[in-house]
């Protein structure tokens, strides 16, 4: 039996001091007093049972958010994935107009003088059969023995090569221009000048882009102020073999 002697006792830490009376042996609380003489003193550990939980409070208002951290580390890159299947083939596209390519190639195995000087001369060509003593030809021909003709509207490159020399000794000038359906084309002339003794020689050799319609043709051009000069072709030489010397080569090709 516990006897409670006063309306308030010492609690310490969860622990209580009480009395045990020596007559009877009842537990009592001594209150603000000590133990009765005789009586034994003693403490009690006190070990409460937890109480229910109270009402949740109300929330907090939210704090500041705080600083991003800082970038974690790139991670592995993942196996490539397998190749999609191919799309549709597009549609193919219009077929752009066929090139055919006319050319022709002539030449002169003639020597060509200049009787009267000052005097514009067409330069001629002796050798125009498709397909004889090596001339060849497709949409180009020789009209007349200089008018080289396309049958065919395009661009073409037109190249020459043509052996000049003189009979006197001294300089000698030579002009070479183009002329196209009859008339001097513009800035198409050069001039050339040979200096030294009779028979020496000069290989005139350049080329004209032109731009054509079915039908037009072209001429080269030659005058010279020296009656010594001329357009010089030589035959076959032997020891060793040789072929002919002509004195004009031109040859024609559609570039577009």
């Amino acid at each position: 039996m516990v006897v409670v002697e006063a309306p308030s006792s010492r609690v310490f830490n969860g622990r209580l001091r009480a009395c045990v009376r020596k007559s009877d042996s009842t537990l009592y609380l001594p209150g603000k007093r000590k133990c009765r003489k005789g009586d034994k003193s003693l403490t009690l550990q006190l070990r409460g049972l937890a109480g229910s939980d109270g009402a949740t409070g109300s929330t907090g208002s939210a704090g500041d958010v705080g600083k991003t951290g800082p970038t974690g580390a790139t991670g592995a890159t993942s196996a490539t994935g397998t190749t999609g299947a191919t799309g549709a083939t597009g549609a193919t596209g219009a077929v752009g107009p066929a090139f055919s390519g006319y050319y022709g190639a002539f030449y002169d195995t003639s020597i060509q003088t200049n009787s009267v000087a000052d005097t514009a001369r067409t330069v001629l060509l002796n050798e125009v059969t498709n397909g004889v003593n090596g001339v060849i030809s497709n949409g180009v021909s020789v009209v007349s023995g200089s008018r080289i003709t396309l049958a065919n509207t395009g661009i073409y490159n037109l190249e020459f090569s043509i052996q000049i020399d003189k009979t006197d000794g001294g300089s000698d000038d030579i002009d070479i221009w183009l002329a196209k359906n009859g008339a001097n084309a513009l800035w198409t002339n050069t001039k050339q000048t040979l200096v030294g003794s009779a028979g020496e020689k000069y290989i005139a050799a350049w080329n004209f882009v032109v731009s054509a319609q079915a039908g037009d043709y072209f001429e080269l051009m030659w005058s010279s102020p020296d009656t010594f000069m001329r357009l010089v072709a030589a035959p076959a030489q032997v020891s060793p073999a040789r072929p002919g010397v002509p004195s004009v080569m031109i040859s024609v090709m559609q570039v577009r």
